[in-house]
């Protein structure tokens, strides 16, 4: 299994999780859990096919954007809402720790992290049919 794929059943897990967990009036860690999956799911793409030199960096990273930006390097027509992925990467730190930045999440917040998140799961499966494709015709 490739350091990708491991990503990838890494985010479906904790996909699995979030949509198993139904929670009511507590949505910091549900939110938080929705950037991971995110995240999780731009590194499998990024994990096995970029090939730049700061590989290790961009997977060291935690910023949506960055590793959007990262897959279209890899896939020119990759299709991200940056704004909203920056938006959902906020929700990493401020979501779990204390300080002056920390947010308590709402419902309707938490919903729409949970939209940014399905459409950039729909986005990465798209993305890998399409790097499948492109190696089967090799």
């Amino acid at each position: 299994m490739t350091l990708g794929e491991k990503y990838y059943n890494i985010a479906m897990d904790d996909l699995l999780y979030l949509e198993a967990s139904n929670v009511e009036g507590y949505y910091n860690q549900p939110t938080n859990l929705c950037q991971q999956v995110a995240e999780k799911l731009m590194k499998s793409v990024v994990a096995d096919y970029y090939t730049e030199d700061d590989l290790e960096n961009i997977l060291r990273s935690h910023s949506l954007k960055r590793l959007a930006n990262a897959i279209n390097l890899i896939i020119p027509s990759s299709n991200f809402d940056k704004k909203a992925l920056a938006y959902l990467s906020d929700f990493y730190y401020e979501t779990r720790y204390p300080g002056p930045d920390y947010v308590k999440i709402d419902k309707e917040t938490y919903e729409e992290c949970k939209q940014i998140m399905y459409t950039c799961k729909d986005e990465i499966d798209r993305i890998l049919l399409k790097l499948q494709e492109n190696s089967d015709d090799k």
